[in-house]
């Protein structure tokens, strides 16, 4: 099997690896600052990393998240900030976006995605009911 391509065990794993740091994070989230004391050493490692030679482990990966993405990152969801283009997520928006890349639809004709157009036509047309429009 191709090494970028998870076999099915694969998949479990690193669902069980991120509905664990999901929880961790919504736990922890309110305990960090809004905006962060920025790592510029842990930034520059980001932009001087050279082309791996071999592919990290899925528990390297979700503890560089851990320990490098997510405190060099505004946690929006904090409880204290205040949004000014995007809403705050909630618990279920992280599952909706994972659920929205396993099928990455293109929502361009409806023929590409039926499904996924019919929703979107659906919840703008709840938009529209809200305005009071027919």
């Amino acid at each position: 099997m191709n090494e970028l391509l998870f076999d099915p065990e694969i998949h479990r794993k690193a669902g069980r690896l991120l509905g664990e740091l999901l929880a961790d994070y919504e736990i922890d989230v309110s305990n960090q600052p809004v905006f962060p004391q920025v790592n510029r050493d842990a930034m520059r490692a980001i932009l001087t990393e050279p082309l791996p030679e071999r592919g990290k482990t899925l528990e390297e990966l979700f503890q560089e998240f851990r320990d490098v993405v997510v405190p060099n990152s505004t946690q929006v969801a904090h409880p204290r900030f205040l949004p000014y283009v995007l809403p705050s997520p909630n618990g279920i928006s992280a599952f909706a976006n994972a659920l929205a890349g396993t099928l990455n639809q293109n929502c361009n004709l409806w023929t590409l995605s039926p499904a996924a157009n019919a929703i979107e036509q659906r919840v703008v047309s709840w938009f529209h009911e809200f305005t009071g429009n027919p």
